[in-house]
């Protein structure tokens, strides 16, 4: 009798398509690398990701849903140019050799030209997107559009866009060598001057960046350094652009202020080309279950075994729910203007 044959590894194809993105500059990296990416990316995301330090990009709802809008679009762009398309995988990542830097993932291809098309399901359609047929959309997606049409070597490429799930729109772009020219630069020198020499992209005032600082330099010493010219500067200018922020917030708030008193006792208030909303949120009842513990251990102070059940199960339970979290460094600035002669 022979021993059963070993069991195949389970092939999970999101986790390998996340690992191999890792070694390439994609459409989604080239938007954040050019500074037109989405929420909360940009070239320090691009570079946490790309040497493995950022987070595990855990699948959810919205990119599930996100994938599963994207067909009902692309069949609607087939309906209305009376063509076939060629469906990708969502978990396929496209390389060339020409240009290993790159890579792509495609939604579709028009079966007759191999012309990528991208769909997107927005929500509302914003003043950077021209009209059905044009050739107007924000930059990022041209960016997208471009890594798509370099991976498969055509020269145009189609993003189809449902807006507020009614209004269908298509937008035609031709390839530009001088894009292609920047973007493979851009993206050549990215990988080759911070991801493969393991050194972070130039600082900046990121969500990314500070948090990484946080968890980078944890204090060792006790020791204050003595600024350099480069140092001083750098504080000086804080100084002034704390100021001006703190200006610019007060002016904020006094233009918030004039349009409450406009708003009174209504809802909000709209123009043609901008809405607010002024709510009142419903009442919510809390418990400060901190203060009722502490009361509760007030009254029954002994916790041995003859006292009252409850400062016993307070003194069982206290150490389960009890955390040590590690402190945080804080950064606090202070500028001494110069004393007048």
């Amino acid at each position: 009798m022979t021993d059963p044959a070993p069991e195949a590894p389970v092939l999970d194809p999101r986790a390998n398509w996340l690992e191999a993105r890792k070694k390439v500059i994609t459409g989604t990296d080239l938007a954040a690398l050019f500074g037109v990416g989405y929420k909360d990316k940009n070239a320090m995301t691009v570079w946490l990701d790309k040497t493995g330090r950022a987070p595990a990009d855990q699948d959810n709802d919205a990119f599930r849903m996100g994938r599963r809008f994207e067909r009902p679009v692309l069949e609607e762009y087939a309906d209305r140019e009376h063509c076939a398309l060629i469906y990708a995988d969502s978990h396929s990542l496209i390389t060339i050799p020409e240009y290993p830097v790159l890579g792509a993932t495609l939604d579709a291809t028009r079966a007759d030209n191999g012309h990528p098309v991208d769909a997107k399901n927005l929500s509302f359609r914003s003043a950077e997107f021209g009209e059905d047929g044009s050739d107007v959309m924000p930059l990022k997606y041209m960016l997208q559009l471009t890594a798509q049409m370099i991976v498969t070597k055509t020269d145009a490429a189609v993003l189809a866009v449902l807006f507020n799930r009614y209004e269908f729109c298509r937008y035609n772009m031709a390839l530009d060598p001088i894009v292609v020219e920047r973007v493979l630069e851009r993206a050549t020198r990215f990988m080759t001057d911070y991801v493969q020499t393991d050194t972070p992209p130039p600082v900046d005032g990121s969500t990314s960046w500070t948090e990484w600082l946080g968890s980078h330099f944890k204090q060792r010493t006790k020791v204050i350094l003595t600024a350099g010219p480069v140092e001083h500067e750098f504080a000086v200018a804080l100084n002034v652009t704390q100021e001006q922020v703190k200006v610019l917030e007060e002016e904020a708030e006094r233009l918030k202020n004039h349009l409450k008193l406009a708003i009174g006792e209504a809802a909000g208030m709209e123009a043609p080309d901008w809405r607010i909303t002024w709510s009142q949120s419903k009442d919510r009842v809390t418990i400060d279950w901190q203060a009722v513990a502490l009361e509760m251990a007030a009254k029954f102070p002994q916790p041995h075994p003859s006292a009252p059940i409850g400062a016993r199960v307070l003194a069982d339970i206290t150490p389960l729910h009890t955390i040590t979290k590690p402190g945080s460094r804080s950064f606090r600035f202070t500028y001494h203007e110069e004393n007048p002669a």
